[in-house]
């Protein structure tokens, strides 16, 4: 799949993404505190059931298993990232994208553009459809970021970065998200998203405001509130209202499921 074939498809439908790795992990055995992207190498199989069961359910858009896969947070980046796109891709074929699931970086550091290209490169050399920096927390880092994904972007590759806003609507730095959208289009950025955040109540509003400022595709992946326990039924309706207005991609961040994927893409189907 190539990026015109992405972007072509978006101007047709909604395009649905996946749910949350790291909580399904947790309730397949993974210990608490220990990053889910260490079962890229230690337990792939169960990986690859997490895809196969949101593919199963209808997401059209698969994020690898790399949201903590850079050097700072393991010492193999090379072969998690690479073994990562491979789960993904036999699970989705030619069925789904692949998005390389690119996080923040928890700690500033001054070898930030250099991390981030290290991990970017390998998830590109692997084949994903789409680089995703997703959950970003302020604008330094993200322009550091999109700097260093810029490089790697081209007609195979498009660049989804999204934010994660506070009930204020603000980034946790306390900057306004909504300041850094000239720089993301002007740097080749194909995607504008919002997820995680305190679910989608907190994004809400900053989403109404994003609309009327850029004319590129929202995706919106929110978590399933504040404790994380928000019931699947009011979750999908918050997707549906979000579609009803306007948002390009769809899916669940942190306490979703298979089956709130799978209730999200009856709506669409509807729709």
């Amino acid at each position: 799949m190539t990026m015109q074939s992405l972007i072509q498809q978006l101007k047709k439908k909604i395009l649905l993404m996946d749910g949350a790795m790291g909580t399904i992990l947790q309730g397949r055995g993974l210990p608490p505190g220990v990053p889910s992207v260490l079962w890229t190498l230690e337990r792939p199989e169960e990986v690859k059931k997490v895809h196969q069961a949101y593919l199963d359910a209808g997401a059209e858009v698969i994020f690898t298993n790399t949201f903590t896969a850079s050097r700072n947070y393991v010492t193999d980046v090379e072969t998690i990232n690479r073994t990562a796109v491979r789960l993904a891709r036999e699970v989705a074929g030619d069925k789904a994208w692949v998005a390389g699931s690119v996080g923040p970086l928890g700690k500033k550091t001054d070898d930030a553009a250099k991390i981030y290209r290290e991990q970017i490169e390998a998830l590109v050399s692997a084949g994903v459809d789409l680089i995703a920096l997703e959950t970003m927390t302020n604008r330094a880092e993200t322009e550091i970021a999109v700097r260093a994904a810029k490089p790697y972007i081209n007609d195979k590759t498009p660049l989804l970065v999204s934010m994660t806003v506070t009930k204020s609507g603000l980034l946790p730095s306390g900057e306004n998200p909504l300041a850094l959208v000239s720089f993301l289009e002007q740097n080749g950025v194909a995607i504008i998203g919002l997820n995680c955040s305190e679910g989608p109540e907190s994004i809400y509003p900053v989403f109404q405001k994003l609309q009327k400022q850029t004319q590129l595709p929202i995706a919106i992946k929110p978590n399933r509130g504040i404790d994380r326990t928000m019931a699947d039924d009011e979750f999908v309706r918050w997707g549906k209202r979000f579609v009803d207005e306007g948002a390009n991609l769809i899916g669940g961040c942190c306490g979703t499921t298979p089956e709130t994927i799978r209730k999200l893409a009856q709506i669409i189907q509807k729709m």
